[in-house]
């Protein structure tokens, strides 16, 4: 019987209940995992990958929605993957032996039988819809992300409607298209079809983020990172800010340099880490959203925190000690010494 080590609400579908299976937990002596076939690694080089998307103009990112449960396991084999539950959730009531039959997350066997299978997607796609789909979902998923860079918006579109309809024809559902650097919420919305007319609510921001776009051209970052008439460097610190939101990720990098300072020899320490506020935090910008011209005019994001001119022992160091959970919204900083 596969063990169910804990259960988790994603914040934003908090009605959906995910199961993590633990299938290397042992009972007797033996776990699921030993008994299984690994199988080939049949996952794209993630570097591969990665190169091909760098290749053309236009780019398009997706996903494979639950991939593994797309994938079912034979009948016969049900009784493997047994497990306890709750009915309907509720734990106060007796707990039910149920039987997946699809692959799971944490089966040693999963990742090779679902990259089989949608390369068997690939095949069966390959006479209806032509060899430029067949090719791209044989070489430009890493797993269940999808990584394809096109010359034009127009096969874009194109490889987007084909590639989406041959993978549905065999049980997987492709969704969440990133393109031109902007989530479209429109492909996550189950009530419009691809033919349809975009509703009014999407246009307005749409219409904003490219009315916004041309300001970028007069963006201009100097080329050398050291200020004029600087002395020699005996010293130098790479600091990195990140911070997350329901809008995006962000991360921002900044070098300090200092030309009367001793030699620090490379280490990393848990003294290191920091935690920043968000106003003090340039990452902040890239998570939250700013405009084109927010951005021209954010002296924090080209130059760094304030902070990181004056003397390290001036710095903040608010982070708390140990293992513990912050709530709200959480940034932290690094300076990696070389």
């Amino acid at each position: 019987m596969v063990s169910t080590s804990s259960r988790c609400l994603p914040s934003k579908k908090p009605n959906k209940i995910t199961v993590v299976f633990d299938c290397s937990a042992k009972y007797q002596g033996s776990s699921l995992n030993d008994k299984l076939m690994q199988g080939p690694d049949m996952t794209n080089s993630l570097i591969g990958v990665l190169i091909r998307f760098r290749l053309e103009r236009v780019a398009l990112m997706g996903d494979i929605e639950s991939m593994f449960y797309q994938v079912q396991v034979p009948k016969v084999q049900h009784k493997y993957l047994r497990f306890l539950w709750w009915p309907g959730g509720e734990i106060e009531s007796e707990l039910t032996e149920y039987r997946m039959g699809v692959h799971i997350f944490g089966a040693v066997s999963s990742p090779s039988i679902a990259n089989y299978a949608l390369r068997a997607a690939a095949d069966h796609a390959r006479d209806k819809y032509g060899p430029d789909v067949e090719r791209t979902i044989k070489t430009n998923f890493y797993a269940d992300d999808y990584l394809k860079s096109v010359p034009s918006e127009e096969q874009a579109l194109r490889l987007v409607k084909d590639v989406t309809a041959a993978l549905k024809e065999r049980g997987f559902r492709l969704t969440k298209f990133v393109t031109k650097r902007i989530l479209c919420e429109v492909c996550q919305d189950s009530s419009i079809g691809w033919d349809d007319v975009i509703p009014k609510k999407y246009l307005k921001p749409w219409r904003r983020w490219l009315d916004d776009l041309p300001i970028l051209g007069n963006l201009k970052i100097p080329r050398c990172v050291k200020p004029k008439e600087f002395g020699t460097v005996t010293s130098t610190q790479l600091h990195m800010f990140s911070d997350a939101s329901n809008e995006g990720y962000g991360a921002a990098a900044y070098i300090r340099l200092s030309d009367n300072m001793k030699v620090i020899k490379d280490f990393s320490e848990n003294t290191q880490w920091r935690y920043v506020q968000s106003k003090e935090n340039p990452a902040d910008i890239a998570s939250r959203g700013f405009t084109s011209q927010q951005i021209l005019n954010s002296n924090i994001w080209f130059d760094g925190p304030y902070f990181l001119r004056g003397p390290e022992e001036l710095w903040k160091n608010d982070m708390p000690q140990g293992v513990v959970e912050l709530e709200g919204s959480t940034s932290f900083c690094s300076a990696s010494r070389r």
